[in-house]
């Protein structure tokens, strides 16, 4: 354990291991966190802003709100000390790491303690459905580095009031060697400056960071034919090769940035066009559909 005193410390040491927080992008079941946006933020490519949305901050100022709330009920069996800055409890096992919101102490058990403030109809989802894969994930991590089976998860529902609800999170039997796994694994891409397997379809953050190109044509060095054979032969047999035809399809869309049309030689090879998915979703999602235009077989994607 080690105890963090400012947010440029606490920013120092998760750029070493994976957060409780951050666990849920390397099982694929993060709703706001790819890995490869969390290698981004891991390589320094992209810094996190710790109050970025509207949630986030709702949730840090109604977090005391929470704590005060079980203090009161639990008063006497108890004793809850919230963990935040200037004395920030920091916790790591390997390449996992947790800053649970609190520590509960009763003779002779020690859980962490997450809080989570969502709303009226969030919570009635969470009670008849089950809690989220991702909060689950995350407490599970928070138990693991504290090396404890359990975690406390706090939920406070607001509307036009506000109603705490308690939730113990076991860990599972697999989960600490799943999750060292994959935060090992995904350390090797950061260390190697290599980006992880990336689905350039739903991966907004790889879609917002592709270079931005003068005009809808853009000539390609010769090199690049070999990330392009490599593409069309992985996706030719695409159960077997699924990471890698992502990772060679990554590639050829970065060195074409946002451009259409893509010419090596003077002959057109390759297309990167938009296209638009509607469907059912509340905001339309896009996504860049790459087409191979030269001699042989056609390598949509």
């Amino acid at each position: 354990m080690k105890t963090l005193f400012t947010e440029e410390g606490w920013r120092a040491v998760r750029l070493t291991t994976v957060g409780a927080s951050e666990i849920a992008a390397l099982f694929g079941c993060h709703p706001y966190l790819s890995e490869y946006q969390l290698w981004l933020q891991k390589t320094g490519r992209e810094i996190k802003d710790p109050d970025e949305n509207l949630v986030m901050r709702r949730g840090r100022r109604l977090e005391g709100v929470a704590f005060d709330i079980f203090a009161e009920t639990k008063r006497d069996e108890i004793q809850v000390v919230r963990n935040q800055l200037p004395n920030l409890h920091w916790y790591d096992k390997g390449r996992l790491s947790s800053t649970p919101d609190g520590v509960c102490f009763w003779e002779p058990e020690r859980w962490p303690v997450q809080v989570k403030t969502v709303t009226e109809g969030a919570m009635k989802d969470w009670s008849e459905n089950g809690i989220p894969r991702h909060v689950r994930l995350q407490c599970m991590q928070d138990a693991v580095c504290l090396g404890v089976t359990r975690c406390l998860l706090l939920v406070l529902a607001c509307g036009y009031g506000c109603e705490l609800k308690e939730f113990t999170i076991q860990v599972e039997s697999d989960f600490e060697v799943d999750a060292q796994a994959k935060a090992e694994r995904f350390f090797e891409y950061v260390l190697a400056d290599e980006p992880p397997p990336i689905d350039a379809y739903a991966d907004q953050a790889f879609i917002s960071h592709l270079p931005v190109t003068v005009g809808k044509r853009i000539d390609l060095p010769q090199s690049l034919f070999e990330e392009i054979d490599r593409w069309r032969s992985y996706a030719s047999d695409a159960k077997r090769n699924t990471d890698f035809s992502k990772i060679a399809r990554a590639k050829i869309q970065a060195a074409m940035g946002d451009a259409e049309e893509g010419y090596i030689g003077g002959q057109l090879v390759l297309t990167n066009k938009e296209v638009t998915k509607k469907e059912h979703t509340v905001k339309a999602s896009a996504f860049r559909q790459l087409r191979y235009k030269g001699e042989g077989i056609d390598g949509d994607d």
